[in-house]
């Protein structure tokens, strides 16, 4: 299982919760410090309303013995969240919701790190390819995407309180 190789890969550096009601405000608090992504993403600031619904927050055809939503707690202080499906859109590909990091982690390479291992547990775990769409606005997310060798697939569209966003779709194969 790959949330099983995440807590051996980050065993001496992280501690991994699943995210629940419990912990929302930890993940309120990330969402709120990440105003750069939160401008991109929608037209209004984070709610907790909205934190609350990305715990149960699915894709189509999926449940949520499928969902892993996962925070990073370093020395007890959240630094980031990590949100996948396994098995969508099909059973051989793991699907990234979300990625974020609390703004202190940004640019050390503490992202490309988690990434990097999670790769690596997925292919671990027989999954073919990681699929994810960013915000075509949110150029810092695009820019860490293709840095992780993840290319595009296909541009889409996605309205928030009237505002319609693009979305890129992109994908990274894995041998």
């Amino acid at each position: 299982m790959i949330l099983d190789d995440l807590k051996k890969e980050f065993s001496s550096k992280y501690s991994l919760v699943k995210i629940t009601e419990s912990i929302l405000n930890d993940v309120f608090e990330i969402m709120k410090q990440n105003i750069y992504f939160i401008s991109r993403t929608q037209p209004h600031d984070i709610t907790m309303e909205e934190c609350r619904e990305d715990i149960y927050a699915l894709p189509p055809n999926t449940d949520l013995s499928q969902k892993f939503y996962l925070a990073f707690y370093k020395d007890n202080e959240c630094i980031g969240l990590l949100d996948y499906i396994e098995g969508y859109p099909t059973s051989d590909v793991v699907y990234l919701g979300l990625f974020i990091l609390s703004p202190r982690y940004q640019g050390a390479g503490v992202g490309s790190n988690i990434i990097s291992k999670f790769v690596n547990c997925v292919r671990k775990n027989g999954f073919k390819e990681i699929k994810l769409a960013c915000f075509e606005s949110n150029e810092v997310g695009h820019a860490f995407w293709k840095h992780m060798e993840f290319t595009e697939e296909k541009v889409s569209t996605r309205e928030n309180d009237g505002r319609i966003y693009n979305l890129i779709h992109m994908h990274k194969v894995l041998n």
